[in-house]
């Protein structure tokens, strides 16, 4: 059957539309294959190689002040990561932590401060000891228990342990606290804000023009203690980051972009909503806090539709994806946990270990 010349215009112009369309489609993949590679090789950093000093306490560390001084030495043993555990769905969020600060080499100490009830058989479980112990035994964490801020709280209460207990600490010059759920991408920056601690009791970083509570820098002393819990007393219906910046409020309390910003301390809130390219964000980032408002945090299995329905657009939703599937992996292969059951919109999605 001999073919018109229509016909074969026809199929001429179809192969066309259909290489054409092929190579769009081509081109489209590998770019999203090089976006994507790019995205985990932020999320999933490498391993970093072993310095001469890791096993000393004392370290030189090159210093971010821009005077030409020699940097002084590093008292490693007197800095500490601490976080405040009150309750025992924490207790893993705070091992991811320690667990990537000991993978990357921090040689800073790592302090979990829990409720001293939990030794004595209340409110932690067989589950929270056993991460406790794989703590301490695996990531080189201390343990320590603590008493409620206040004489007659209830020992179980999460609201009886203010970070304001923090600046009892005083065998450490500097401590720095991290809001958790969070994944640390590097803890280079961190360690540096910890080596050369402002002068401050008590500083912050800012969100706008309001004080974060993703991350709070301590020098521990026994009047900033006996200051900030007197006016805690008399005010506990306060947000803390904000009664602290009101004890403190100078501009020498505020950490700047000479040591470290907001910027480094991502929010996944701000996910497609900063207005720069949301992968070069990342790659600024220190530590990424999940904090959208929708939804809670990656250890709840989210039904696949509320998730849809919170991500950001464009490439922030496989960077947001990403993230979140990064610590669903670690919740599982450190911890040894199932992800917690959702419980819906609105209700307590923590459960007992």
């Amino acid at each position: 059957m001999l073919l018109t010349s229509g016909q074969i215009s026809m199929g001429i112009s179809s192969f066309i539309v259909f290489i054409f369309t092929s190579l769009l489609f081509l081109s489209g993949y590998v770019l999203q294959q090089q976006t994507v590679r790019s995205i985990q090789a932020v999320i999933r950093p490498p391993t970093p190689s072993k310095s001469a000093n890791a096993a000393s306490p004392l370290l030189s560390l090159p210093s971010l002040r821009s005077d030409d001084a020699p940097p002084p030495k590093v008292r490693w043993d007197r800095l500490a990561y601490v976080q405040l555990i009150t309750s025992p769905e924490g207790i893993c969020e705070v091992l991811l932590l320690f667990a990537e600060l000991h993978r990357q080499g921090s040689r800073a100490d790592r302090l979990m401060l829990y409720p001293r009830a939990w030794d004595k058989g209340h409110g932690g479980g067989a589950a929270a000891r056993r991460m406790l112990d794989l703590s301490m035994e695996r990531y080189g964490v201390k343990a320590w228990p603590v008493d409620p801020f206040l004489r007659d709280s209830d020992p179980l209460d999460p609201a009886s342990y203010p970070l304001t207990a923090l600046l009892a600490l005083t065998h450490y010059n500097a401590v720095l606290t991290l809001a958790t759920p969070a994944l640390l991408l590097h803890s280079e920056p961190l360690d540096r804000l910890l080596a050369e601690a402002p002068d401050s009791p008590v500083s912050f970083i800012l969100t706008g023009n309001e004080v974060s509570s993703n991350l709070l820098m301590m020098r521990p002393s026994l009047a900033a203690y006996s200051r900030a819990a007197a006016e805690l007393s008399s005010l506990p219906s306060t947000s803390e980051p904000v009664l602290l910046r009101s004890l403190w409020p100078g501009p020498e309390s505020l950490l700047g972009s000479e040591s470290l910003g907001e910027e480094q301390i991502l929010g996944t809130s701000a996910l497609g909503r900063t207005g720069q390219d949301d992968l070069e964000v990342l790659q600024n980032a220190a530590v990424v806090v999940f904090n959208d408002d929708n939804i809670p945090g990656p250890a709840i299995d989210v039904p696949l539709r509320i998730l849809q329905q919170s991500q950001p657009d464009g490439d922030a939703a496989m960077i947001w994806d990403g993230l979140r599937g990064r610590y669903r992996d670690e919740w599982e292969g450190i911890c040894g946990l199932e992800l917690v059951k959702w419980k819906g919109k609105g209700q307590d999605n923590t459960e007992e270990l």
